[in-house]
């Protein structure tokens, strides 16, 4: 049963992001095609960010109160609603309405069938570790996510080939086609494979649903405010967030002005292919680096996060697409092998029925970090460079680190005495 669990579970989740990899590698450059500077591509991921800051918290008492399975279709139906206006988008303000659908998509969809899985898992065996079932699935995930940045790297150059006279601003259009129409596939599987029993209320599951959402709110934030190890990993998500999203933000700007034919795009799919699968290998790493330091998942989140956060300060002055592909890499290698620990720590920190409220409240500070980080990081960038960017953005990873060798040894234990 909880082999079955677990196969369901890597299936539905690694095609989700399989959907992502679809825009990933161009998703910034078809921001920029579309009018946007660069400036205006960090206030434009702050508006996304801000959006999901705001309703991250009800979408996920919602999910545990009305149903996570049909919450993340909706948040599925409004992520093709955003494509579509995406795809119709050719001014600033168009804009700041997709990306603002963005947010609402990814607050719905944020912990929602997440929780759903975990739930199963823990049903199936009480007392189970989820570590080595979670590792499975970062290790699987990333791939997804390549697979589909490789396709997705790919069809700006399909795209070409079939109009060699494209204007700049449709490059990238075959991109959003295809993930709109993979989006609509993903959404009927799910609700044929994904079987969930949905929470027994009074009257109309939404009605209800929303009149639960303070009262859910309330007892979890409370929960998780009296719990250190909540916490700690809290503020990691935090400065992870602050400090990645400059990453995430710039590296395709930073690309094309080390690339001599900023027109190959496919060296973007090739990337994101790497780096997914760079944080895949380092995944599979993360069983053997437990054991070796005996299960002391703290301690390896401290190593990890300190490592990627020297790794991305060298990536930050790299010049060459030689140095850039090296250090980027090994940046989200090291992230590969820090995903599972953290996610077993924190959820077993978390009771079963508050368990989407509190992976929503996780979100709500990586997307705290994400919007200040997005703004500053454009900022930096526009004003003076995307190195120095980097630089500030490495520092704040390694500061990350200490959050995680706050916690004890023996968090597994203690938290399960909350």
């Amino acid at each position: 049963m909880t082999k079955k669990i677990s196969r369901l579970m890597i299936f539905n989740r690694t095609s989700h992001f399989f959907l992502l990899g679809l825009i990933f590698p161009v998703f910034s450059l078809a921001i920029l095609a579309r009018g946007a500077n660069l400036m205006q591509l960090g206030l434009l991921m702050g508006i996304y960010s801000a959006t999901t800051l705001l309703i991250e918290l009800p979408t996920g008492s919602l999910a545990d109160t009305m149903g996570r399975k049909r919450v993340y279709l909706v948040s599925q139906l409004i992520r093709v609603v955003f494509l579509l206006m995406l795809l119709l988008s050719r001014s600033f303000t168009s804009l700041c309405l997709a990306l603002t659908l963005m947010g609402i998509s990814r607050a719905l969809s944020s912990g929602s069938l997440e929780a759903h899985f975990i739930d199963e898992l823990y049903k199936s065996k009480p007392g189970l570790d989820i570590q080595p079932y979670m590792t499975r699935l970062n290790i699987a995930i990333p791939m997804g996510v390549g697979v589909g940045s490789l396709i997705g790297g790919f069809l700006p150059q399909l795209a070409r080939y079939f109009s060699p006279d494209i204007a700049e601003a449709r490059l990238y259009d075959l991109n959003i086609a295809v993930l709109i129409a993979f989006t609509l596939l993903h959404i009927f599987l799910t609700q044929i494979l994904v079987k969930e029993k949905k929470p027994e209320v009074q009257g109309h599951p939404l009605v209800e649903g929303i009149r639960q959402v303070p009262a859910m709110i309330t007892s979890s934030v409370n929960f998780g405010m009296k719990s250190p190890v909540i916490l700690l990993m809290l503020g990691g998500v935090l400065f992870w967030g602050l400090s990645i999203s400059g990453l995430e933000q710039l590296w395709q700007p930073r690309v094309r002005e080390i690339l001599p034919d900023p027109t190959q795009t496919i060296i973007l799919g090739l990337l994101s292919f790497g780096y997914f699968a760079s944080s895949s290998l380092g995944g599979m790493f993360t069983t053997s680096l437990c054991r070796l330091f005996k299960n002391n998942y703290p301690l390896v989140l401290f190593i990890v996060r300190l490592l990627m956060g020297l790794s991305f300060l060298v990536l930050a002055s790299r010049v060459s697409l030689v140095g850039f592909t090296t250090f980027y890499f090994l940046t989200f290698s090291f992230n590969g092998m820090a995903n599972g620990p953290e996610e077993t720590v924190f959820n077993d920190a978390i009771p079963s029925e508050r368990r989407a409220t509190l992976l929503s409240f996780s979100s709500l500070f990586l997307q705290v970090g994400g919007l200040t980080g997005s703004i500053l990081h454009g900022y930096l960038a526009e004003t003076s460079s995307i190195g120095l960017s980097w630089t500030v953005a490495a520092v704040l990873l390694m500061i990350s680190s200490v959050f995680y060798i706050l916690i004890p040894a023996n968090a597994r234990e203690r938290v399960n005495d909350l």
